[in-house]
């Protein structure tokens, strides 16, 4: 065998590698399988340790170990201006209020769990649904307003107020409820602010309040009368206003409707009271004329002072409105066809709110002022009448003074049965017809996971732990026979060095 030269022993090197590569690029797809099956450890420690770093991020990241959440309707006049049944500024807030809240804890059993009021009051929140159709109306209104085509007051005119919420109660790390409590007590949260909204703006007391419980003892028989009158003055104009917001609702409870009851309550004022007046005026029934003279001149004293408020608002609301009605500002109305002096053109005023609700006020203050001067002439002549000497007999006075006693306390009995209906017959309307439909519940209360994402975080953490862990393994791998295959090829380039200096000697 003929001797090789050291350039061509290296030349043979350098072909064995050219070779190695070659055969290297067929068994790769074994070397990898081998490689990963080699650092399965490590790939599952990363997966593991990916997987553990995520789920402590996502806890230290998130307060709340679960949502609750509700979604309600407010459906009241007035809410689509930001309003309540008063006509004041509405405030959702009021559905966490202490009151609420309280109220809606005694309704549940909560265990052993220390929860309070104010644990339950600090995690719930208010989110307001907006429609589509609203927000691309705001989107329009600011990029006309951007492109300089409107300005900004544009925007400022067009407010919209939400009559639909979520709300959301979040649980707490530190409070120890389940996801099922937690669904029991939003529940009976939204439940204690339909009651609280129920009570707060129903009117069903409104008799109660007004009429009280009366002692006629305590009054002068023309006093009573006068009493009695008012009374049934309050219960009618109460059913009267109930009467146009649902002339149709008839209560199951009861069997009677709003017009119903006015027209009971007008036969006890047209028929039993009327009665009643005609003889104490008849026979000028009085406990004490001298004392019902003088509450008779102290009451024309104070509807005289309110007849002169009365007139000075109705004069000072007229002035006003006179000034405006001069510095009112006019438009130019076109109207084709129209010959005259302005050539075709009229000016008229511009209506103004504000203007008709002075206008309203006025009337009302005159007509106020015009009725208080009726009452006090018929005072004065009723001053006049029991200052008159009277013929009658005693005995016919006292006869006729038992039987307005007994008329009195029938028609108390009467008046206090009318009150009671109406109470009931407006309970179940406003139970049944209003608001049970002023707040409505839209869903179910859903309990979700506090990050509805953590699944999808937690699988992408552990895709990510795979990749990762595969790369490591490759790595570790390629490491290992790289430096493997380096050691033997210096080794072998060592002995091919030794050879041929020992061949040359």
């Amino acid at each position: 065998m003929d001797k090789l030269t050291s350039t061509e022993k290296i030349e043979v090197v350098l072909r064995n590698e050219e070779h190695h590569e070659d055969t290297g690029e067929m068994i790769s797809l074994r070397q990898i399988i081998q490689a990963l099956i080699n650092g399965k450890k490590l790939i599952a420690i990363i997966m593991i340790a990916s997987l553990v770093l995520s789920y402590a991020g996502l806890y230290v990241a998130t307060p709340y170990t679960g949502v609750a959440k509700i979604m309600i309707s407010l459906n009241f006049d007035g809410i689509e201006k930001g309003l309540d049944p008063y006509g004041k500024r509405f405030d959702i807030g009021k559905l966490k209020s202490p009151l609420v809240i309280s109220k809606a804890l005694e309704s549940i059993d909560l265990g052993d769990s220390k929860i309070t009021a104010d644990d339950i009051r600090k995690n719930i929140e208010f989110t307001p649904v907006v429609p589509g159709g609203v927000v691309e109306k705001i989107k329009t209104l600011k990029e006309v307003i951007e492109a300089g085509k409107e300005n900004v007051k544009a925007l400022e005119d067009y407010v919209y107020y939400p009559n639909e919420y979520i709300v959301t109660f979040n649980i707490a790390k530190d409070v120890d409820i389940s996801k099922s409590k937690a669904q029991e007590i939003l529940n009976s949260v939204i439940d204690s602010y339909i009651e609280y909204f129920y009570d707060s703006y129903s009117d069903k007391s409104v008799l109660a309040n007004a009429i009280g419980t009366l002692n006629y003892e305590e009054y002068d028989y023309p006093e009573v009368s006068s009493v009695m009158h008012n009374q049934i003055d309050i219960i009618r104009s109460y059913l009267s206003d109930k009467n146009r917001e649902d002339s149709v609702f008839r209560s199951k409870k009861t069997g009677l409707a709003f017009a119903d009851i006015m027209e009971s309550v007008d036969i006890v004022n047209n028929v039993d009271i009327n009665k009643m007046d005609s003889i104490i005026g008849a026979f000028k029934l009085t406990k004490d004329k001298e004392k019902l003279i003088k509450s008779y001149e102290y009451l024309i004293k104070r509807y005289e002072l309110t007849k002169g408020k009365k007139q000075d608002e109705a004069a000072i609301v007229k002035d006003t409105m006179e000034k405006y009605f001069n510095n009112q500002e006019k438009s130019v109305v076109m109207i084709p066809g129209l010959m005259n002096s302005t050539g075709g053109m009229i000016e008229t005023e511009e209506r103004n709110p504000y203007y008709d609700e002075m206008a309203e006020r006025s009337m009302s203050s005159g007509v106020s002022a015009t009725n208080t001067q009726h009452e006090i002439e018929y005072i004065k002549k009723e001053i006049e009448y029991y200052s008159t000497e009277d013929n009658i007999p005693d005995e016919l006075k006292k006869a006729a003074e038992k039987d307005v006693l007994v008329m009195m306390e029938s028609i108390k009995k009467k008046l206090e049965n009318w009150i009671n209906l109406t109470n009931e017959t407006v309970s179940e309307y406003y139970e049944t017809q209003y608001y049970n439909k002023a707040i409505l519940k839209l869903s179910p209360v859903e309990v979700v996971a506090a990050n509805d994402k953590a699944k999808l975080i937690l699988a992408i953490a552990l895709v990510l732990g795979l990749m990762l862990g595969v790369f490591a393994a490759l790595f570790a791998d390629y490491w290992k026979n790289s430096s493997q295959a380096i050691i033997e090829k210096a080794k072998e380039l060592q002995g091919m060095l030794k050879a041929d200096q020992k061949h040359n000697a």
